[in-house]
């Protein structure tokens, strides 16, 4: 998921450079290891990576969850590289 959530921002700060921001990404992956919800709240980023993430999320796959199935939140932030 990082590589898909770093393509997100990468398209996001191509139309502002400055932008930052912080992100949770809560799942519920169910028995079979499948995502079954995705919401994404935070502050800073446009609605645009915050969909863009979600359909990272939606494509990605867990192995089956002991118990029959999990809540993951996954926090993330995101700042813009200092050139080089």
């Amino acid at each position: 998921m990082r590589s898909g959530f770093r393509d997100c921002y990468r398209r996001a700060l191509a139309r502002e450079a400055r932008l930052q921001g912080r992100v949770v990404i809560e799942m519920k992956v169910v028995s079979s290891g499948e995502i079954l919800t995705a919401t994404a709240s935070g502050d800073g980023l446009p609605a645009e990576q915050l969909e863009c993430m979600l359909d990272v999320v939606g494509a990605h796959r867990f192995p089956p969850p002991e118990g029959g199935s999990a809540v993951v939140r996954v926090p993330v932030r995101f700042v813009p590289e200092e050139p080089r």
